[in-house]
């Protein structure tokens, strides 16, 4: 004989179940709106995070940015030669010098008058020294590929030393050229030398 078993709730009863699923799910709901914000402060950590990180490194590359420009600058102040013309072959000598893949040339016509020009040294492609009894003339020419002139610079009433000097440092600039090296790469303290180096090859 089978038996049936009934469950009677009464309004008290059903009173307390709505308060626990009331409960219940208030609390669920408490434990996911708590699990939300936290959620959205690790992000926010993440982001501020992210933020330190990215202004770290900008202001990392910042400074090796300006060191790299300030070196730039300092390089290309960078005196390889410095000389005048001769006197009395030039009444009012002109000063030469030479810095990183560029040559500077003061004109002086007359006392207090003066015209600067600069040349850049890859615009050459040839160097060429001429000496005589009294002064010496350096020449920085281009040339096409089958000889014409295209372009010519003329240093002339140089002391012979001077000559000797200019023509070793622009003929090694120019070898650098040829050979693809970037002068800008080469320790200040040893540029003059390796430049030097490259232009006794030849002398």
């Amino acid at each position: 004989m089978t038996k049936t078993v009934g469950i009677i709730f009464d309004k008290d009863s059903i009173k307390d179940m709505d308060f626990y699923s009331r409960k219940n799910k208030f609390i669920h709901n408490e434990e996911h709106r708590l699990a939300t914000l936290s959620n959205k402060k690790r992000e926010e950590l993440r982001q501020e995070a992210r933020t330190r990180v990215r202004e770290a490194i900008d202001d990392a590359v910042s400074q090796k940015e300006e060191q790299r420009l300030q070196d730039s600058i300092e390089r290309r102040k960078f005196v390889l030669f410095a000389g005048k013309t001769k006197f009395p072959f030039d009444l009012f000598p002109n000063q030469v010098v030479i810095q990183v893949n560029k040559i500077i040339i003061k004109y002086h016509q007359f006392i207090k008058a003066e015209q600067i020009e600069t040349y850049n040294i890859s615009n050459f492609n040839k160097v060429i020294i001429s000496r005589g009894p009294f002064t010496s003339m350096v020449r920085l020419v281009k040339e096409s590929e089958s000889g014409e002139l295209l372009s010519e610079l003329r240093i002339e009433n140089l002391d012979g030393k001077d000559a000797g000097e200019m023509y070793t440092i622009l003929y090694g600039m120019l070898m650098a050229k040829e050979e693809h090296v970037d002068l800008k790469k080469i320790d200040r303290n040893h540029l003059l030398s390796e430049i030097e180096n490259l232009g006794r090859m030849q002398v």
